[in-house]
């Protein structure tokens, strides 16, 4: 469905925001920009990456889901001699959430230890890439820097789907955390009411294949 989705509505998007006289041209499985193909699919991220023809890969919000020198074997073989993969907002173990509570570091512990757990993934993605990229001549360490994601709410108003995604924040953690009813309860009603902030630390990579 998200598939489907995308198909039906990124075309249109493009069209919208991109100049007049770009080309945008609806596919079956994406669309054309240009002369640049877009095709969405489905399926295993890394066993997508293999005919080593990409420019760049960029990898948003992902490396802390997936092994982290798995990922960079998989981008190795995505690109080109030369080309650059771009890994932002990749996550790195600090969660905030605002105002304060009681129970913030017993909940927050057990989260980041309930990612820890989870076959192949690290809270400390960030550094653990830093630490992978060292390791691999290959690839070359271009820039690095700190990117948090701050979402907080505006006159006890959320922006576009900023309340929705805190949400499923708060659903991650009770799935991992479900003992911490009285914490969720009131992390709820924060967000109902428009009182809820989010801090989550990571940093935003860039290295050359």
């Amino acid at each position: 469905r998200v598939v489907a989705f995308a198909n039906a509505v990124v075309p249109r998007v493009l069209r919208r925001r991109m100049p007049a006289e770009t080309r945008i041209t609806a596919t079956p499985d994406g669309c054309r920009v240009g002369d640049a193909p877009i095709r969405f699919d489905t399926g295993d991220a890394l066993a997508r990456l293999t005919d080593a023809t990409a420019d760049l890969l960029v990898a948003q919000s992902f490396l802390d889901l997936v092994p982290p020198a798995d990922a960079l074997d998989a981008f190795a073989d995505a690109l080109a001699p030369g080309g650059l993969a771009y890994a932002p907002l990749t996550f790195d173990g600090v969660t905030v959430l605002q105002p304060s509570h009681p129970a913030d570091d017993r909940v927050r512990a057990a989260y980041h230890d309930a990612i820890d757990a989870a076959d192949g993934r690290t809270s400390r993605a960030g550094r653990r890439l830093l630490d992978v990229l060292r390791e691999r001549p290959a690839e070359t360490l271009l820039a690095v820097g700190a990117s948090d994601w701050i979402v907080r709410p505006v006159d006890g108003e959320y922006r576009a789907d900023e309340q929705y995604f805190l949400a499923c924040i708060l659903s991650f953690i009770a799935d991992a955390v479900p003992d911490a009813t009285d914490w969720l309860a009131t992390r709820r009603q924060q967000l109902a009411a428009g009182d809820l902030t989010y801090v989550a630390h990571g940093y935003d990579l860039l290295w050359r294949a």
